[in-house]
């Protein structure tokens, strides 16, 4: 999918589900960190998550789908997600 088809994705619909749902891709969208979005099948995950990326800072860097249901029990999520920080929070030192 192109850049600018991303960017006109809609989040049709106006009930009270919808709506919080459209103010939370406005508060992570200015997020830097990886976000899980959890659904059942036929959900919009996906969709939703091409609309949080078309929202963000990183909008114009490619957009990457990892289907974590293929990846299996042995692969190691660092290697999916990696953390700069070796898993450590630097706040807590």
């Amino acid at each position: 999918m192109k850049q600018s088809q991303r960017r006109g994705l809609v989040l049709a619909g106006k009930s009270p589900e919808i709506t919080r749902v459209r103010k939370a891709v406005k508060v992570f969208s200015k997020e830097q960190g990886n976000i899980l979005i959890l659904g059942e099948i036929g959900t919009g995950r996906r969709s939703l998550a091409e609309k949080l990326h078309a929202s963000g800072k990183f909008k114009d860097n490619p957009f990457s789908v990892i289907e974590c249901g293929a990846i299996g029990d042995t692969l190691n999520v660092d290697s999916v997600f990696p953390n700069p920080n070796n898993g450590h929070d630097p706040k807590e030192a």
